[in-house]
């Protein structure tokens, strides 16, 4: 038959429905659509791999003429959603808008907690907290000699003997330099480790070097003792502390009846539950350094610390 001869088609044969999840059905008269703004009849979705939509008929059994493809109505074909793609109970649809605001506000929570970790929490009571536990943990008491701020995230105790050569060695080659370099970061703490197999007057001198610890020269005293550490008679410690300006008659009375017997009786049990076997030994953290260790050592294990604690 001729073209000119062929019967137009109906417009349920012209066109095709979409429906279920964007596959083509069979062939039936579409649904009347109400429109769904004012001012014109919408456009019919077109079947899948057509990117040309038809116009809708004017009237029923008229078809309508296509509408030209242009720049306007790309741009509406890109943004209106197929209705038959929005069916069902599982299908979310999440505007743009919305999706970029949610991206938005998950970084500015991000970078908010980065700020809370980095600056407030070590300026307030978590740094706090972890000394304090980290005091407690190592069974460190207010009263005992020490230098530093009681705060600090590293503390060092020593175990030590005022006779002990190699005891000595640390305080003349390590102990003045480390003090100088770490007196704001760490804290440092004497405790009396007495050997009294080998050494008979180290613990009289622990004893009294606690008595000039009462009044506020421990660590003048602690190098008076090690300094003259061949005399350490009674006499001799009576000595030093007058050296030194302290009140004699308190000094006595402490030193005659002992009244740091117990003390130091505690530090050496202290040192034995730690497994202390000899003099010196330190404690950094609770990580053990045993000997007359030069600066350096020191040094290693502080950094390696403070690193880990960032």
């Amino acid at each position: 038959m001729d073209d000119e001869q062929r019967p137009p088609l109906a417009l349920d044969e012209a066109l095709p429905v979409v429906e279920g999840k964007g596959h083509s059905a069979e062939r039936t008269a579409p649904p009347a659509v109400a429109p769904e703004m004012s001012g014109g009849p919408q456009p019919i979705p077109a079947p899948p791999g057509e990117l040309t939509p038809s116009a809708p008929p004017d009237e029923v059994g008229t078809p309508a003429a296509p509408i030209t493809q242009g720049p306007e109505v790309r741009r509406l074909q890109r943004r209106r959603l197929n209705p038959a793609l929005l069916e069902g109970p599982d299908v979310i649809v999440i505007r743009r808008s919305t999706l970029y605001g949610g991206i938005f506000i998950a970084v500015v929570f991000f970078l908010l907690g980065l700020l809370v970790g980095r600056y407030v929490l070590p300026a307030g009571g978590s740094a706090g907290a972890e000394t304090g536990s980290l005091i407690e943990a190592l069974g460190v008491s207010a009263d005992e000699p020490a230098w530093g701020p009681a705060d600090a995230r590293i503390v060092i105790i020593e175990y030590s003997d005022f006779q002990c050569p190699y005891c000595r060695m640390f305080m003349e080659n390590t102990h003045a330099r480390l003090r100088q370099m770490y007196s704001d970061q760490v804290r440092f703490i004497y405790r009396d480790f007495p050997l009294d197999s080998i050494h008979p007057r180290a613990r009289p001198a622990a004893e009294a070097a606690q008595c000039a610890h009462e009044q506020g020269k421990f660590w003048e005293y602690h190098d008076l003792l090690f300094a003259n550490q061949q005399a350490l008679e009674t006499s001799d410690l009576k000595r030093y502390a007058q050296q030194l300006g302290l009140n004699m008659d308190q000094f006595n009375t402490c030193v005659d009846t002992r009244k740091y017997q117990a003390s130091v009786e505690a530090d050496v049990q202290a040192g034995l539950r730690q497994n202390v076997t000899g003099t010196p030994t330190f404690f950094i953290n609770g990580q053990a350094l045993v000997g007359a260790q030069p600066l350096e050592a020191f040094q290693a294990v502080i950094a390696q610390l403070t690193r880990a604690g960032d």
